[in-house]
């Protein structure tokens, strides 16, 4: 409870803090003097009025989607974490590929092991284009066998 007093010290009210940074805040937002406020706030606080109902509906509707936005962002991100780890793990445990820019435009070229014409195309051109290419420790114990 806040207790408001008078410049001589008197209490005037006991009300809630709550209510009175509401009121605070009316008069803030609608340049209103104290008991102007009041009377907003009154009008506002009122159970019967119409005005009141909507504004508790439009809150009501605001945290349902706040609370729905941020549970579905929530998701979302699971899902792609998610997602981005199977797919990762999926390509590192199932399939050959590899980048190579075009050598026309330079933009990167994707040669998967899942392409249609991986065995019969791609595989052999590509252990055509590395076929002298081989691990400097394999080469180092070739030139020791010899």
């Amino acid at each position: 409870m806040l207790s408001l007093r008078n410049r001589e010290g008197a209490v005037k009210a006991e009300i809630p803090k709550a209510l009175y940074m509401a009121i605070v805040k009316l008069q803030a937002a609608e340049e209103l003097d104290w008991e102007d406020a009041c009377l907003k706030a009154t009008q506002l606080i009122n159970s019967n009025s119409e005005e009141f109902k909507r504004l508790v509906k439009l809150e009501a509707q605001r945290l349902y989607k706040q609370r729905f936005m941020k549970e579905l962002n929530k998701a979302r991100e699971t899902i792609r974490s998610n997602a981005w780890e199977a797919g990762a793990n999926g390509v590192r445990n199932n399939e050959v590929h590899f980048w190579t820019p075009c050598a026309i435009c330079g933009k990167p070229m994707y040669f998967s092991s899942n392409d249609s014409n991986w065995e019969s195309e791609v595989k052999p051109t590509l252990y055509q284009a590395f076929k002298n290419w081989y691990h400097v420790r394999c080469k180092t114990q070739l030139q020791k066998a010899t």
